[in-house]
């Protein structure tokens, strides 16, 4: 399992160098504090590239007094640590919940999520801070990411910043494909037709895993 340590010592590989930090809180080598300003802007540009199955989790959120703009019924702030809304439903106890519609905005200077549903559920993807959950081709990404961040500070060097780049532009894809395959199951739809159900699709159900927001491991059985 990699470490914040581990992924900025190999983002200092990818550069060439030989110099390591054995903690990227407390070391004052010029390594570590350039990793330190670019680590979290790094991390959040990797988490929004896609759908992560580790940083994945459902949550709801509080739904704001002042009025909605426009004409969608209701306004809700931000789900803890969010990076960015999958999507939304109106429950979690069943698969044929359709999912919402919303749009997301600044009000009042505020991140804000409108929709016309009342109370949703959100499945987003948030901050996961907690390197032990990444998969390895992510972790990989992330290193080429800061790489490209701290190249130009450490080294100067243009066609170093550049390389980094391209690399991690191949790596997340990667790291794309890669977690996705691993999602790969007999899901149900998200919402069930008419002419499903009276097959008798809704009847089945299912067991899987899902990530919280603190990074931890979680089981759901159901028709989520």
């Amino acid at each position: 399992m990699a470490t914040k340590v581990d992924i900025v010592n190999l983002a200092l590989s990818g550069l060439g160098s030989k110099q390591t930090i054995q903690d990227i809180e407390s070391d004052q080598s010029v390594e570590a504090r350039t990793a330190r300003l670019h680590y979290s802007v790094a991390l959040l540009t990797c988490l929004s590239y896609a759908n992560w199955s580790f940083a994945t989790t459902w949550a709801t959120s509080a739904k704001l007094a002042d009025d909605p703009p426009g004409d969608w019924a209701y306004m809700y702030a931000q789900p803890a640590n969010n990076v960015k809304v999958i999507e939304i439903i109106d429950s979690l106890n069943s698969r044929r919940n359709r999912p919402a519609k919303f749009v997301k905005a600044n009000h009042n200077g505020q991140i804000v999520y409108l929709t016309d549903t009342e109370a949703p559920v959100w499945r987003y993807v948030f901050k996961n801070e907690n390197p032990a959950t990444y998969t390895p081709q992510f972790v990989d990404a992330l290193a080429a990411q800061l790489s490209s961040r701290m190249a130009m500070p450490l080294t100067r060097k243009v066609d170093l910043v550049k390389s980094a780049q391209d690399t991690y532009a191949r790596l997340i894809e990667i790291a794309d494909a890669a977690d996705a395959n691993d999602q790969m199951t007999l899901e149900e739809p998200d919402f069930t037709a008419p002419w499903l159900e009276a097959r008798g699709y809704a009847d089945s159900s299912q067991r899987f895993l899902y990530t919280d927001a603190d990074g931890n491991i979680q089981e759901m059985v159901g028709k989520l």
